[in-house]
């Protein structure tokens, strides 16, 4: 939960910088355990802030059912760089294979960067879609 609390603090700063550099961005959130729940994209960054420091974690986290789910309820516009940003401090799993989840990610053009632990399928998710892999910090 800290982590999560961490990214809901650090989204302040994410938006000024996307303000700053005159960006045209929305942003959703995909909360996820057993099953994932998507909030539609909006530009009311505030939203999403307060639900992240809200979020309850812990639990049976399944990672790859939340990035499908996510791929097929986001609507993006034609134009926009699709992007995710999974936080996890698990490794990833769910209904679907590794395979699956990198072949859906790479059709749906969506780079995927990842705020996770030391997993080298999670750094190969990143990599292959054209993200970033980042550590939680204190898991390097």
């Amino acid at each position: 939960s800290d982590n999560i609390q961490v990214v809901g603090n650090h989204l302040v700063d994410m938006v000024r910088i996307f303000q700053e550099k005159q960006l045209d961005f929305t942003l959703g959130v995909v909360t996820f355990k057993s099953s994932a729940k998507v909030f539609p994209q909006t530009r009311d960054y505030q939203k999403y802030e307060r639900l992240l420091q809200n979020v309850q974690c812990g639990g049976d986290e399944r990672a790859y059912d939340a990035i499908v789910k996510a791929i097929a309820w986001v609507q993006f516009r034609p134009e926009a760089e699709r992007r995710f940003i999974l936080v996890t401090d698990e490794t990833c799993k769910g209904s679907y294979t590794f395979l699956d989840i990198l072949k859906r990610g790479q059709e749906a053009r969506i780079k995927v960067d990842v705020i996770g632990i030391n997993d080298p399928l999670q750094k190969v998710l990143a990599i292959q879609t054209g993200g970033l892999w980042l550590p939680i910090p204190g898991e390097e």
